[in-house]
């Protein structure tokens, strides 16, 4: 079995601050979406490493505080009182009836936390009951949007049937409530960049990594399989160019390995055999690589697979069985009844060419043979996936949303 790993970082890729709209929670899974597509035709099995779940489990900690930690909440809420108009309005609260400004210096860093503080809070808390309410409600609102805008249908559903494995950067099993405080979370993502650059080291299995991760991880110790690592990355540029692939989904991509699983392994060979001569383009840079990756399918892939398809269509049995009849001048006059027929039937499907007297036909008979053994050498080519693979992705791309 081949398998392949994968590490992502979308945060990187839709934020340089690490701070993401609401509006982008959702783009975050789609870029793991699209991330991977090419490992689910490269691999028989991929492993995603991703940033996304640390990002959620983040996000489920941030829940857990505004239901379960009123001190949190109350701070929350302090802080919010004072953001930008858009952000009162998304989360329901009406400036005019929020604390003022002097009433919210108690949650001033500097406060002593004296029992004259804790009775101001008590008062604070009863006399914007209300108000503090609203906010946890909009808030738990905005929060449970995050948390499924995370989760990827897609990506579970090639969890459950085996052929892919999400995991986050860090392996460290943490409770939501101790993510839910500041010097955690900071220690917890500086972990995680750690933990994945220690497994890029000792890793075994063939590793494709996006340049936001890469960014986010270096400086690092080199990878063992640095060179693995370029192949890789060159074999997913390669797989990207499959026509139409960034429209399939995930489960389109699944139902097309199920379908074609014994050409899978020579696609791949193919593939990789392309990778390996623009992986070792000496002190080229990862940019200037991807470029000769698509260069390379230009000039080795698509050709091969334009000639597959020209081989496929020249031996569609309409074609095929004309061409044999006007080759065989003798039975053209024979087969004249039976060619109407045929083509005719071929229509309906290749079921209606039985009675037998249709069959044993001499030009229908030779035609059919003919296109069989055509077929059989189509498949015999490594590249007879990618043309499975254009087929689908074509007629996704042309299907009605």
């Amino acid at each position: 079995m081949f398998e392949m790993d994968v590490v992502s970082d979308p945060i990187g890729n839709i934020s340089v601050d690490g701070w993401v709209s609401n509006d982008k929670y959702k783009a975050i899974t789609e870029f793991d979406e699209s991330l991977i597509k090419p490992a689910l035709l490269l691999a028989d099995c991929a492993t995603l490493y991703t940033m996304r779940v640390d990002f959620s489990r983040s996000t489920d900690a941030e829940a857990f505080a505004n239901s379960n930690m009123p001190m949190r909440f109350l701070h929350s809420f302090a802080a919010v009182c004072e953001a930008d108009e858009p952000t009162l309005q998304l989360l329901g609260l009406n400036r005019s009836t929020l604390p003022s400004r002097s009433e919210l210096a108690l949650f001033g860093r500097d406060k002593e936390l004296d029992e004259e503080w804790w009775e101001a809070v008590s008062n604070f808390e009863k006399k914007y009951k209300e108000q503090i309410l609203d906010y946890r409600s909009g808030f738990h609102k905005i929060l449970r949007a995050r948390h499924f805008d995370l989760e990827s249908e897609g990506l579970s559903l090639a969890e459950s049937k085996g052929v892919l494995k999400v995991l986050p950067w860090n392996a460290n099993e943490v409770s939501p409530f101790h993510l839910s405080w500041d010097t955690v979370k900071r220690d917890y993502f500086e972990s995680a960049v750690s933990q994945m650059a220690d497994r890029l080291v000792v890793g075994t299995s063939p590793i494709s990594i996006e340049p936001a991760a890469r960014a986010s991880i270096t400086p690092s110790p080199p990878t063992s399989n640095l060179g693995s690592e370029t192949t890789m990355q060159v074999s997913t540029v390669l797989a990207n160019q499959v026509p139409g692939l960034a429209l399939m989904t995930v489960s389109e991509i699944l139902d097309l390995r199920s379908d074609n699983q014994a050409y899978l392994a020579p696609f791949r060979s193919a593939i990789f055999d392309v990778a390996q001569g623009v992986a070792g383009a000496e002190g080229a840079s990862l940019q200037e690589v991807e470029k000769l990756a698509k260069i390379a399918w230009e000039r080795e892939v698509a050709p091969a697979l334009r000639e597959l398809e020209f081989q496929l269509e020249r031996a569609g049995f309409g074609k095929k069985l004309l061409s044999t009849v006007l080759e065989d001048k003798g039975a053209a006059v024979a087969a004249t009844a039976s060619l109407a027929l045929g083509f005719g039937t071929v229509v309906a499907g290749l079921a209606a060419l039985v009675p037998a007297a249709m069959a044993a036909t001499y030009p229908v008979a030779k035609a059919l043979a003919e296109t069989g053994n055509e077929r059989r050498l189509s498949k015999q080519n490594r590249m007879y996936f990618l043309y499975q693979a254009s087929k689908a992705a074509k007629k996704r791309q042309w299907s009605p949303a």
